[in-house]
């Protein structure tokens, strides 16, 4: 009797069980990590990337590694097994996104994406065209959308109502939205469900036009008007101003106006200007320092002269100044534009008295009375404040410096940051003191290097001219009045 080879069936150990096992629930179940994408996993790459390609992988389900993208502008998720956008709330940056062939059902991830430009969702399963518009309204600058073989793109007048509810879109579903299509939609939309009758063809109106006799009636009734018009005011002309003045006449000038101009005329004046007036953002610097100074709200004469004498030993180290004269109660000098009162009239002497007035005289008249510190300090930061020699400048530098050290070395960094923050103010102090004394570089004759950018003219003249050699036009342009000339 011949013997007949049978297969022996083999039963799976429970290792073998188990593998399988993971391998069909990793098969159901895959999560898309971006983290997978970068050449180093790690936040700081993740939070610099732009973009991100994880197209199909067959995942299910993104992970929560997404919130480390944060400036994510661009997102490839094309040909997987998704069926909701979550773990986005981190990427609201993101401009561009394609989830073409997936399973979505809805389009609620555009609530976290307000700056989405381009839209790719073909080939999904997205229903339900009403609730879909509401969603697509609220993306203001979307302009590419694609929803092409989805159950919406099926239901009634889908491309009519999209273009009515989503005017930003420009190419829906492959084609361009186009004006006669807008208009279709603006028609047909609103009135859906009404049957609204053709409007008549109105026959356009012909202009109104006036006889040639009609014309001149009107442009001399017009010149008539104007001849009066112009007879009015000559007479009320010669009535209150004159009519005969000369061209060589002077044009009055006010002093202070002219100190103030000469003053801001070129950044040499206004540097010096702040050597001894501190610049508005000085002094908002000085004001809490003075007022963390006085301690008090209120203040007598001699609280003030105490502060006063504080301020110019010591000065203000946030800003490198100190007062130039301690002596606050000292009568106002003289401005450059006030004019002689010896020729006024009492009333004019009134009001120039209450214009020179010192604003510390309720203090003056009454050594036991008080004023409030914000009027003080007013006063105080309108005064002359003069800055640290290089030697004082030098010595704070070189303590902060040291006190740095010591809390970078005991690791206290609100000291060393303060510190840090106070040595960078006084090198601009020092910086801003030294610019004083820089003057303009004499010229070098032919060794001089010019820049192409920057030039000292300020008014340009262009002439156009025919080139002899080539004999094209060109534009030659030369500064008024001087031989410089920049040919093109």
């Amino acid at each position: 009797m011949a013997l007949t080879n049978y297969p022996v069936k083999r039963t799976m150990t429970d290792y073998e069980v188990c593998k399988r096992n993971r391998e069909l629930a990793d098969a159901a179940e895959k999560e898309l990590d971006p983290m997978s994408c970068l050449p180093k996993r790690n936040t700081k790459y993740a939070g610099e990337n732009e973009e991100v390609h994880m197209s199909g992988l067959d995942g299910t389900s993104l992970s929560p590694n997404f919130q480390y993208f944060t400036n994510l502008s661009v997102l490839w998720l094309n040909d997987n097994k998704l069926t909701h956008i979550e773990n986005m709330d981190a990427c609201f940056r993101l401009r561009e996104l394609y989830v073409e062939n997936n399973r979505l059902v809805s389009l609620s991830f555009l609530k976290c994406f307000k700056f989405m430009r381009t839209l790719l969702v073909s080939n999904n399963q997205i229903r339900n065209l009403d609730k879909q518009l509401e969603l697509l309204t609220r993306a203001s600058f979307i302009r590419k959308l694609d929803l092409f073989d989805n159950p919406i793109a099926d239901e009634p007048d889908y491309r009519l109502r999209m273009i009515y509810h989503v005017p930003q879109v420009e190419l829906l579903d492959r084609l361009g939205v186009t004006l006669p299509q807008r208009q279709r939609a603006d028609e047909v939309v609103p009135n859906m469900d009404k049957v609204a009758a053709s409007q008549p063809v109105r026959e356009k109106k012909k202009p109104f036009t006036f006889s040639e006799t009609e014309r001149d009636c009107f442009r001399t009734a017009k010149s008539i008007k104007n001849q009066r018009v112009q007879a009015a005011e000559m007479a009320l002309t010669s009535k209150l101003f004159t009519t005969h003045l000369h061209m060589s006449t002077p044009f009055p000038r006010c002093k202070a106006a002219l100190a103030n101009n000469d003053k801001w005329a070129c950044p040499l004046n206004i540097i010096e200007h702040e050597q001894s007036k501190p610049s508005p953002y000085e002094k908002d610097d000085m004001r809490p320092c003075i007022k963390e100074l006085a301690g008090k709200d209120e203040l007598t004469k001699e609280d003030v002269v105490e502060l006063a004498r504080q301020l110019h030993e010591e000065g203000i180290e946030q800003v490198g100044r100190v007062l130039r004269n301690c002596d606050v109660f000292a009568p106002l000098p003289k401005s450059p534009g006030e004019s002689n009162t010896e020729w006024m009239t009492p009333k004019k002497k009134d009001k120039q008295a209450i214009v020179n007035r010192h604003p510390l005289e309720p203090l003056v008249n009454d050594p036991e009375a008080t004023m409030p510190i914000k009027d003080i300090i007013a006063y105080l930061v309108s005064l002359d404040w003069s800055r640290w020699d290089d030697k004082t400048l030098d010595e704070r530098i070189a303590q902060h410096h040291k006190a740095a050290l010591e809390a970078q070395s005991s690791g206290d960094e609100a000291t060393l940051v303060q510190s840090r923050n106070a040595m960078m103010r006084l090198e601009g102090v020092k910086t801003r003191k030294q610019e004083v004394s820089l003057v303009a570089k004499p010229n070098a004759g032919v060794l001089r290097k010019t820049r192409s950018d920057v030039f000292d003219q300020s008014f340009l003249h262009a002439t156009k001219g025919v080139d002899e050699t080539t004999g094209k036009t060109k534009i030659f342009v030369a500064k008024l009045g001087s031989t410089t000339k920049i040919c093109g």
